[in-house]
């Protein structure tokens, strides 16, 4: 059947690439907090390496390593990947403060360590205390790691926030 879909001329929808000034205008209304500071981090490392909203969420503090022209990312196991022998990323430094990648993580997992929460899940479920779930004192279960559709449901409402369409 889906050989068949494909044939006939069946498309899947692919949402539409996100340009650098689209991808400013999300960064701009993300949050000073630590849960802004995280979805910025997701935004930008994200972009840099063309992940999938899986790929984010299965990432470690520990797959993340910083170098001098920025950072190397392993990616243990993709949809493109399967054999799971993982892939380093390199994600080089940006130009501008807003938009580099490499300093917003250093500066979130920086936020994560000081919070009690710099091992394990990288991008963390974020409590109403503006606590990371899996840290001392957080409300909620678990180590706190985020899913795709939660990284899904953070770009769409930054999306919205900016007032982009689509």
């Amino acid at each position: 059947y889906p050989r068949a879909w494909a044939t006939a001329g069946g498309r899947r929808r692919r949402a539409p690439a996100l340009t650098v000034d689209q991808l400013r205008a999300m960064l701009a209304t993300a949050g000073e907090d630590l849960r802004g500071l995280r979805d910025r981090t997701l935004l930008l490392l994200g972009y840099a390496m063309m992940a999938r909203r899986s790929e984010l969420a299965a990432l470690d503090s520990t797959d993340l390593r910083t170098v001098p022209e920025g950072l190397e990312v392993f990616v243990a196991a993709s949809k493109t990947d399967q054999d799971a022998t993982g892939v380093t990323v390199a994600v080089p430094s940006g130009t501008h403060l807003l938009t580099c990648p490499v300093r917003t993580t250093i500066a979130y997992h920086r936020a994560l360590t000081e919070a009690g929460a710099g091992q394990g899940p990288f991008l963390r479920s974020i409590d109403r205390h503006g606590r990371p779930l899996g840290s001392p004192g957080a409300a909620g279960r678990g180590k706190g790691r985020m899913s795709g559709a939660g990284i899904n449901l953070i770009v769409k409402q930054l999306a919205e926030k900016a007032g982009l369409e689509g």
